[in-house]
């Protein structure tokens, strides 16, 4: 999901040089995602033609069709395996790790969208390259402030923007959820 500011690409502590990426969500509507959801191709369209997306598939934001569309774009691609894999929910990441397993493809970067718990675990562990925190304590935080700032002073309520964060081994201490994480 990317529907509050996309991470900035130019500035990841991963070569993004890569030449083949697979998108593994985009689903046609789904709901508050909807707004967001071309960000990541967007993005990659516009920082030039370094960056080749070979396959975008729908996958539901679950894990079981992530797995079963990145098992068909590997089996569609033949020799030609993405470097990354951009998943836009950390289920779909995890089950396009199963599928990269049982296909025994390595070398593979996979990244997933929320710091769940179990993602933390996997980019702790070494085998998800980063998650994207999208920081929802801080959005509660923000919009329960501006919802009591109109109820006692009628402010209005003005939005905000979070940005959000790319959370690698390098980093992963600061994820919200990062106490969770057995």
């Amino acid at each position: 999901m990317l529907s509050h500011q996309s991470p900035d690409i130019r500035y990841s502590p991963y070569d993004l040089s890569v030449r083949r990426i697979s998108i593994v969500g985009v689903p046609s509507s789904a709901g508050s995602y909807a707004a967001g959801q071309d960000l990541a191709p967007q993005a990659l369209r516009s920082a030039g033609p370094q960056y080749s997306i070979i396959a975008e598939q729908s996958a539901n934001w679950q894990r079981e069709q992530g797995l079963t569309v990145t098992q068909n774009i590997l089996t569609s691609l033949g020799t030609q395996v993405p470097q990354v894999i951009l998943c836009e929910d950390d289920d779909m990441a995890l089950g396009a790790l199963e599928a990269l397993r049982t296909s025994g493809i390595s070398g593979v970067k996979v990244l997933g969208f929320n710091a769940t718990p179990e993602a933390l675990a996997r980019v702790r562990d070494g085998q998800l390259a980063a998650t994207v925190e999208q920081s929802p304590v801080r959005q509660a935080r923000v919009a329960l402030q501006q919802l009591v700032a109109k109820i006692r002073a009628q402010a209005p309520i003005s939005g905000a923007s979070i940005t959000p964060i790319l959370i690698t081994q390098a980093n992963i201490a600061e994820a919200e959820r990062f106490s969770e994480v057995h």
